[in-house]
């Protein structure tokens, strides 16, 4: 079974409590996948905005839900959604680099480099739909 991670444009109100329910938003507003986890998303973090991991690693360490030990929900901070939404296509290519490298990443023998930078363009795409509606971005973990 494994646990599903997928990124969520939401609210933080009534949305906020849609998310937690499967299939409640609709599909331009998730990004599914099984590498997206609060550890390779501080990655992520560190390598978007230029800081250590361990400084990333703080912003996910305490979900803002937790269900049943079967459901947990991080809040992406805002400063990562804007800094993703801002990335131009040379800090697109070195953040997608960077991620690729990286141990988390690595270790999905079946995820390469082109994987990652589209996974990072459609993440720049969400980032900034979420910057211009006022959203925010979660990390959905279900099992």
């Amino acid at each position: 079974m494994g646990v599903w991670f997928e990124l969520i444009m939401a609210d933080d109100g009534s949305e906020l409590v849609d998310i937690t329910a499967v299939d409640a938003l609709p599909p331009t507003a998730i990004i599914a996948t099984k590498i997206l986890d609060p550890v390779t998303l501080a990655m992520l973090h560190a390598a978007v905005l230029q800081n250590t991991y361990q400084e990333a690693l703080a912003h996910y360490e305490t979900p803002v839900v937790e269900q049943d030990d079967w459901l947990w929900i991080y809040v992406l901070p805002d400063v990562l959604v804007s800094g993703l939404a801002r990335l131009d296509e040379a800090a697109l290519a070195r953040v997608a680099r960077e991620w690729a490298a990286s141990e988390e990443i690595r270790i999905h023998s079946e995820i390469d480099e082109a994987f990652v930078q589209t996974l990072v363009v459609d993440m720049r795409q969400l980032a900034a739909q979420a910057s211009a509606d006022q959203k925010k971005l979660f990390l959905r973990a279900s099992l």
